[in-house]
């Protein structure tokens, strides 16, 4: 498969994205093939403190949608690739009881046919 053309971020704003600066413009831009985006931090809290929301959430947590609790001080890694001519982005969270990742990937593969 080919890479995509255009990121989500580029197609959203359109011609726009001219207006922004050259190192925006470049952080919002497809991710090559072969090369990866990373971005690491720490959250200062995460989740939700509504104990009712949690069994929902523990089923959304087997998804691989979000995790119920609240969180504090959690460590996270935000990995963004193109595989196969599609986006794709892992975000991993290191909690106290091991780490726990959610995977989005485009659901068309690119060039944009627009």
């Amino acid at each position: 498969m080919s890479s995509p053309s255009r990121s989500a971020y580029e197609r959203a704003l359109g011609a726009r994205v001219a207006e922004l600066h050259p190192v925006l413009r470049r952080y919002f831009a497809v991710i090559p093939p072969g090369a990866v985006g990373v971005g690491e931090g720490v959250f200062e809290s995460f989740g939700t403190q509504r104990r009712w929301l949690w069994p929902v959430l523990a089923i959304a947590k087997r998804c691989g949608v979000i995790v119920p609790g609240l969180h504090r001080e959690v460590p996270f890694r935000v990995e963004n690739l193109t595989e196969d001519g599609r986006q794709t982005a892992t975000r991993t969270m290191k909690f106290d009881d091991g780490d726990w990742s959610m995977r989005c990937r485009s659901s068309r593969a690119y060039p944009d046919p627009r």
